[in-house]
């Protein structure tokens, strides 16, 4: 089983460690692929790492003291980026690592913010040298590994990795009863434990087809906000584990309710779990509400949130000059600096991905 694993991470600086990383990949049978064949800067180039964030199996952030290059119009850097697509594709397939020593300030407030991530992406105390890292990731790429196997019945590779399988088989009656006997229970703590319980089910058994099931589910997207994250979760997985024509269905019902999460959502790991629920029904229909928390998300949660994913989901769908337009419209009105400033970012970065 070889695995695609995009190294991300700033290049200057870190090339031992880098290559380091690269070795181990290849030494445990997976192919490694990273910026250094391409550069990272260009458009054509950016494109390029952009892409293989996004379409890797397994995506490594491998993280130093330096922040790295800025693209011209935008106001994050390629790592950053890279991190946001790769985690808008799955947040499930990243691995991350820090190297300890002085950070810029540019990057350790990056770096804050994908520590603060619900549950975090650092596992691991931070590294002091190469052969630290190494002796990680050969550890934890195969933990990863077995722990995907696990939950599917089918290879690991990307997408194709949450593709059903025929050994999905229908609920029993037994099964359904002790989910809902889980979830009704009034206890936070035992809910969401339920709920982990049922998104692994899921993978070897059709239980976001329960009409019980899904209802309560949907239920709880009224409670505490502990409650709703893990919500969030395991309707993603119902999403992405569910067969074509069902998958449409589901995304069907739950569309207006996930959008209303996610335009309410006040709560900064709340707000980001409901954004990456967002992203499996995104649809044109939803610009506006796109472009509203654009206009008036609060700068505490906006730098976590750029919807860079959701608009490059909707130009994939074949919506990008409608998206370019609604974004220049918006800026001819009197908008607030910051604003402008959003705005010009986004359209810098649909150019990069035209």
């Amino acid at each position: 089983m070889s695995l695609r694993i995009f190294i991300s991470g700033t290049q200057e600086g870190m090339a031992t460690e880098r290559n380091r990383a690269a070795e181990v990949i290849e030494v445990l049978g997976h192919e490694a692929i990273r910026a250094e064949t391409h550069g990272s800067t260009g458009s054509p180039a950016l494109n390029i790492c952009l892409d293989m964030a996004k379409t890797c199996d397994l995506y490594v952030g491998i993280f130093g003291a330096r922040y790295g290059s800025v693209p011209p119009g935008l106001s994050v850097s390629v790592t950053e980026l890279e991190f946001d697509m790769a985690r808008g594709s799955d947040p499930t397939k990243i691995l991350v690592y820090r190297q300890e020593g002085v950070t810029e300030a540019r990057q350790l407030e990056f770096l804050e913010r994908v520590e603060h991530f619900t549950e975090g992406y650092f596992r691991r105390p931070r590294f002091r040298v190469a052969d630290e890292l190494a002796e990680f990731l050969r550890t934890d790429i195969p933990d990863w590994i077995s722990d995907r196997i696990r939950r599917n019945t089918v290879s690991v590779v990307a997408k194709k990795s949450v593709t059903p399988t025929p050994r999905r088989r229908p609920p029993t009656e037994e099964e359904v009863q002790t989910s809902l006997e889980g979830i009704d229970s009034g206890l936070p703590k035992l809910r969401i434990e339920v709920l982990k319980d049922i998104e692994m089910l899921s993978y070897q058994v059709e239980i976001e087809k329960s009409p019980e099931v899904l209802g309560r589910l949907r239920g709880l997207l009224r409670g505490s906000a502990e409650v709703r994250i893990q919500t969030f979760r395991t309707l993603r997985v119902f999403l992405s584990v569910s067969d074509p024509a069902y998958r449409r269905n589901l995304g069907e019902q739950l569309h207006d309710q996930i959008l209303e999460q996610f335009s309410v959502a006040k709560d900064l790991p709340v707000k980001q779990e409901a954004m990456n629920l967002f992203a499996e029904v995104v649809q044109i229909d939803d610009l506006e509400h796109i472009l509203h928390h654009v206009v008036a998300a609060d700068d505490s949660v906006y730098p976590v949130t750029r919807p860079f994913y959701l608009l490059e989901l909707l130009k994939n769908q074949g919506h990008g000059n409608k998206v370019r337009s609604a974004l220049y419209d918006l800026k001819q009105g009197a908008l607030p600096p910051k604003v402008e400033a959003r705005l010009d970012e986004l359209l810098a970065y649909l150019r990069v991905r035209h």
